[in-house]
């Protein structure tokens, strides 16, 4: 087999996905009137009016009289919550409630189309008018609600309400205790009231789940990719699903970790191995939420599915470079056992002090247990590296990274251990960005071994979400 450097690399599709890939977490049902039910309650009634009239049927709520809240279902930070309309009537919304606070956010008509408000002093114009089966999207953030409109042919981000007083629900404590209710005003006519993860506005941080020994886990035609996804201010850790070679990629899991203070934080650019002997998972993690510093869990239930919460350990802090200690700063971190040799390899990406400044550099670290006792090994010393993947290849190790801002698509190639001569990628046609990821990934396919790269550019530029944008795929024409 050639090295990938050796290889060319032809481009099979490049996706962008905007928030539409789901994950459902609940839905109202409406093919039952439960507005009469005697015998059942679905949707308890969490606040009315005096005068409430209400009816479903033909798969509609309608509220002829008054309003109502019915609760829908847990409170979720990272949720999409979704109604589409008939008619808005007199308003239509969420309410968000802990044990300490509530608020609703609620959409109305108003003299510049559709207005969305989060009570009286958090209120705007979206300036886009009401159209039948309009769907209304309220992305969750720790206090904070992205809105969304769509008419049929994509959301709309039309702005942002605030809540600071609900931000304590990323505790557990607080989401245990915390409910999400439908609220509907007189003339209002809903269905597809569901809530949901999305696949966010943009994605970044791909990385195939893998085996142990560093192979790409394989199983009933499908991989499995840990993937950050983006929302209008901040992210996740996505769980993609794709049958290799097509784009048919779907959303199947989401992580979230708690390091022991009870906080349930959105941490992204995950490493994940089965182990096959332990029969358990492994995660190498970066805690944007903690110091920017690196952090580790073990997982007995499978992360690839549904939405799961790791508890998870920080690297203590140290200081120096070559330190196997915690660092502000470390990113993107990689590991896998090489059974031949014995040892178990992990790479961090590290911010290293240089004559032109802070610069991002990969440091090689090597040890006989997953989590700890690891030792310096080497580092490389050029560029601006990002994105690394540690690949067994031809009986050696291969890794591939992004670098450098100033420079289109360049992508190092190492034959590891030697972290000073890099070799680069040949895609025909480039993606165009720069320091993506060198997301390989050799899978045994038919009768031969198939060789595809995952990357993204950075198309949100200079916005708080740069680091984000379109995923592309590329495969080895020539392996051999």
């Amino acid at each position: 087999m050639k090295s990938f450097d050796q290889m060319h690399f032809k481009r099979k599709w490049a996706l962008s996905l905007f928030k539409n890939k789901h994950i459902r977490l609940g839905e109202m049902s409406l093919y039952k009137d439960f507005t009469r039910d005697t015998r059942g309650d679905p949707y308890p009634i969490t606040g009315r009016s005096g005068d409430l009239r209400e009816s479903v049927s033909g798969n509609r709520w309608r509220v002829e009289r008054g309003s109502v809240r019915r609760l829908l279902g847990d409170y979720f930070p990272y949720a999409t919550y979704c109604f589409r309309a008939e008619s808005l009537g007199r308003g239509a919304g969420f309410t968000f409630e802990s044990p300490i606070t509530r608020g609703t956010v609620l959409f109305r008509h108003g003299e510049k189309g559709i207005t969305a408000e989060l009570g009286v002093d958090d209120r705007f114009d979206t300036g886009i008018p009401f159209t039948p089966g309009m769907a209304f999207l309220v992305t969750c953030r720790p206090g904070a609600f992205d809105l969304y409109l769509d008419s049929g042919d994509a959301p709309v981000y039309v702005g942002t309400l605030t809540r600071p007083s609900l931000a304590n629900v990323e505790y557990e404590e607080i989401m245990a205790k915390s409910t999400v209710s439908a609220m509907a005003m007189e003339g209002a006519v809903l269905y597809d009231v569901t809530y949901f993860m999305d696949s966010g506005i943009a994605q970044a941080d791909i990385r195939p789940i893998r085996t142990e020994d560093g192979k790409v886990l394989y199983e009933t035609g499908k991989i499995w990719l840990s993937i950050s996804v983006r929302m209008q201010e901040g992210c996740y850790q996505g769980i993609l699903s794709w049958v290799p070679g097509t784009a048919e990629i779907e959303l199947t899991g989401a992580l979230f970790f708690n390091v022991g203070d009870g906080r349930v934080t959105n941490d992204v650019a995950s490493s994940i191995l089965y182990h096959r002997g332990e029969k358990r998972w492994y995660i190498w993690y970066c805690s944007f939420s903690h110091d920017h510093r690196l952090a580790h869990g073990i997982m007995d239930g499978d992360p690839r599915f549904g939405l799961n919460i790791v508890d998870a350990t920080l690297m203590e802090m140290g200081g120096k470079f070559e330190a196997f200690a915690g660092v502000t700063g470390d990113e993107d971190p990689d590991f896998f056992f090489d059974a031949a040799s014995g040892w178990w390899y992990m790479t961090i990406c590290r911010l290293r002090e240089t004559d032109q400044g802070k610069k991002y550099r990969y440091v090689l670290f090597r040890s006989r247990e997953p989590f700890a006792g690891y030792e310096y090994v080497t580092n490389s010393v050029e560029g601006e590296e990002t994105g690394g993947s540690l690949i067994p290849w031809n009986g050696g190790i291969a890794f591939v990274c992004g670098s450098d801002f100033s420079k289109r698509a360049q992508y190092h190639v190492y034959a590891l251990p030697d972290f000073e001569n890099w070799q680069p990628l040949h895609p025909d046609f480039d993606d165009g960005g720069f320091r993506g990821w060198g997301t390989i990934l050799p899978i045994p396919m038919g009768s031969r071994t198939r060789v595809f790269w995952l990357t993204f550019d950075r198309s949100l530029g200079s916005s708080y979400n740069w680091s984000y944008g379109n995923l592309y795929c590329f495969e080895a024409t020539d392996v051999k």
